[in-house]
């Protein structure tokens, strides 16, 4: 029951030091999910372009 009780104690120390995980992402990894997200909103941007081009074709055509 005693080196339990000290387990418990040692392993609650442990889990109070550990760092928050969110403050420590490196700069680095937000910089690559801020290029990616990017990215990701150009080539939406585009692909909306290319079905509002196409649709406006399509109402050329229609007439």
């Amino acid at each position: 029951m005693v080196r339990a009780r000290r387990n418990f104690k040692h392993t609650n120390a442990r889990s109070r030091t550990r760092p928050n995980t969110r403050e420590h992402i490196p700069e680095a990894k937000y910089r690559y999910l801020l290029s990616l997200l990017e990215t990701l909103i150009h080539e939406l941007d585009t692909v909306e372009l290319g079905l509002m081009i196409s649709f406006l074709q399509r109402q050329k055509t229609d007439k």
